[in-house]
């Protein structure tokens, strides 16, 4: 009898024991200096969760300091933070499958490295402080780039909205994009017949089987300094346009410090054309192909719709080759059916006399640094650069946005592009924003409805 009752004893130990010790330790877990926390929500027909442990401020200086930049980050304490979807979603403009990832970071002053890592369950950091994060796991990386909240944070807080997460602590704010597309997608296309990744695009098409779909080229803004940000253009005019029924294709190109001047306006030629002549593999209508794209992108997008027939252009002592010889569809034309220029460099001599906040006529500007050059000692190859230059009769309709409280391309530059326009008779409008900025104001819902209908127009003509 005693030894029975002493083995029901140990079954219940057995049993039990186990259960007290992980109530305790989830009772320990809320009483840890950084507790964990979670955040919810949904996007689209996705249910989106972030487990994280959140550390305090404690007077402490965060970024730069006790999270260093350059550095891989848990984005949280403790364990790894946890980033869990229940339907495929593009974070960043990039595809990623429903599932359970470990979410790790690199901070930096200007711009921060996003991972989206399959390995989770693990303890955040191994013992000599680096995270515990296995290159060969991740699945997704993008690039998002920070901005100074407008209140102190004094613990690590993930939020989640419409357009998608946040990351709140300290002084800063970090968005990340996360949508919910119904999109067939090819990733990483190249379009020069190379291996290198300025030449990549994605495509994007919806999902309701037509046999194919009108399509808008979309290029990025970074000043001409970037050569791998075509997961951001897709993240701001991807999910209107597809809904709409385009086809959508952002593309890399090369920056001003991969090559100068026409080696950009060559890539976005040979995009167009490559387009053209794969028009069946992806489905598209190659009676219309459009072009959208903001700042340098608004730049590139309205040089190509003013220099379609162009090829080479001599001005002066100074001739350049718009047309260029990149990839394997030199035959096919690089002319495009509609132009939607977000507040794009038009007239490169002139930006300093609009009340920039930036000195454009610097020698190390983003614009003497596209032509290799000081804009103002060398106004034979800024012609060449300059939409307007090129602004003839047989241009294709223009749809223009600009804020007029915008402090880097002063809004002039699109009404100089808007009366070349109008004074040879291309049909073209220009929307003035009021108050509007350098995109906010002005990448605003009812902005891009009048983008997307302005191409539905056009394409239906």
């Amino acid at each position: 009898m005693k030894s029975s009752i002493l083995n029901q004893l140990f079954t219940l130990l057995v049993v039990f024991s186990p259960l007290m010790l992980f109530s305790q330790d989830q009772a320990d877990k809320s009483k840890r200096p950084s507790p964990p926390a979670a955040a919810t929500g949904i996007i689209g027909k996705a249910t989106i969760a972030v487990h994280y442990s959140s550390p305090s401020v404690k007077g402490r200086q965060i970024w730069g300091g006790l999270v260093p930049y350059g550095k891989v980050w848990r984005a949280g304490a403790n364990e790894a933070t946890i980033f869990e979807v229940d339907n495929d979603v593009f974070v960043e403009g990039k595809k990623l499958p429903a599932g359970k990832y470990s979410l790790y970071a690199i901070p930096g002053e200007r711009e921060w490295k996003i991972i989206l890592n399959s390995q989770t369950g693990q303890w955040g950091i191994k013992k000599g402080g680096e995270t515990t994060r296995m290159k060969e796991n991740d699945v997704l990386i993008a690039t998002v780039r920070p901005g100074k909240s407008a209140f102190m944070t004094e613990s690590l807080r993930y939020e989640i909205n419409k357009d998608g997460i946040v990351l709140k602590w300290e002084n800063l704010e970090l968005p990340i994009s996360v949508s919910q597309v119904d999109a067939k997608s090819w990733n990483d296309v190249n379009y020069a017949g190379d291996t290198l990744v300025y030449h990549n695009l994605d495509l994007y098409v919806p999902k309701d089987n037509k046999p194919s779909y009108p399509a808008v080229l979309v290029i990025y803004g970074s000043a001409w300094f970037g050569n791998n940000s075509k997961a951001t253009a897709f993240n701001i005019f991807g999910k209107h346009l597809l809904e709409n029924g385009f086809a959508v294709i952002t593309m890399n190109h090369r920056s001003s410090r991969d090559a100068i001047f026409p080696a950009q306006i060559n890539d976005v030629k040979a995009a167009i054309r490559f387009i053209r002549a794969k028009a069946k593999t992806y489905q598209i209508d190659p009676a219309f192909i459009g072009i959208t794209g903001f700042s340098s992108g608004g730049h590139l997008s309205a040089l190509a719709g003013t220099s379609g027939t162009v090829k080479s252009y001599t001005i002066k002592s100074a001739t350049a080759d718009l047309e260029g010889n990149i990839g394997q569809y030199i035959s096919y034309s690089s002319s495009v059916d509609a132009v939607v220029d977000w507040f794009g460099p038009t007239s490169f001599q002139h930006m300093d006399e609009c009340g920039s906040k930036m000195t454009h006529n610097d020698p190390s500007s983003p614009e003497s640094s596209l032509i290799g050059a000081p804009i103002q000692e060398s106004l034979d190859k800024v012609a060449l650069a300059d939409p307007i230059t090129f602004v003839d009769k047989n241009d294709p309709p223009f749809l223009i946005f600009h804020g007029d409280a915008d402090e880097l391309v002063p809004a002039c530059q699109s009404k100089y592009l808007y009366d070349a326009l109008q004074k040879n008779k291309v049909r073209s409008e220009f929307v003035l924003v009021p108050k509007g900025g350098h995109g906010p104001g002005v990448f605003e819902d009812r902005y891009f409805k009048m983008m997307t209908d302005f191409f539905i127009v056009i394409y239906k003509k």
